[in-house]
């Protein structure tokens, strides 16, 4: 799969029979870590707080673990 042939404000990309695939670039962005039990989160933000997203982040990691079972991967990245 190519780029589009048009440039805007975002692109829609299809993949199947992946497993966890995901690109974002932005230059702006910086990256906020945050250790929640087993699990490291990075958030990479622009331009909000960095760290009061990550501190979201971690929060619901704790919350929905308790709810249904512990996320089994040792780093969460969000962008």
């Amino acid at each position: 799969m190519g780029a589009p042939a048009a440039t805007g404000v975002h692109w829609t990309c299809e993949a199947f029979n992946v497993r966890d695939f995901s690109f974002v670039v932005n230059p702006r962005f910086r990256m906020t870590e945050r250790v929640q039990g087993p699990t490291t989160v990075r958030v990479y933000t622009e331009p909000v707080d960095g760290a009061e997203t990550a501190r979201l982040a971690a929060d619901a990691l704790e919350r929905l673990g308790a709810l249904y079972g512990p996320y089994p991967w040792p780093d969460l990245v969000l962008a």
